[in-house]
């Protein structure tokens, strides 16, 4: 499960999950890297390869969440792009 690091979320707790029973990770939004991305976030990378292919984790979970202040950052500052600026 990739979650977003708000202290307000907490995956295993609303899955009622014990541990060892769920890989999480969590970063700022909740956000996958692409494949070819920085060093600085691969370890998103990594922990997915680490699940799926050593531990043979068949699926991923994204868990977003309301009022997530990075999406919506994000979606503010597509908005100004599209528009543009004045």
């Amino acid at each position: 499960m990739i979650s977003c690091v708000d202290s307000r979320v907490f995956p295993s707790q609303f899955l009622s999950v014990q541990p060892g029973q769920l890989y999480i990770v969590r970063n700022a939004g909740n956000f996958v890297p692409q494949a070819n991305s920085s060093d600085q976030e691969c370890n998103v990378l990594g922990t997915l390869e680490l699940a799926c292919i050593r531990n043979k984790v068949n699926d991923i979970v994204i868990c977003g969440h309301s009022d997530c202040k990075v999406s919506l950052t994000d979606y503010e500052v597509s908005l100004d792009y599209s528009v543009g600026y004045f």
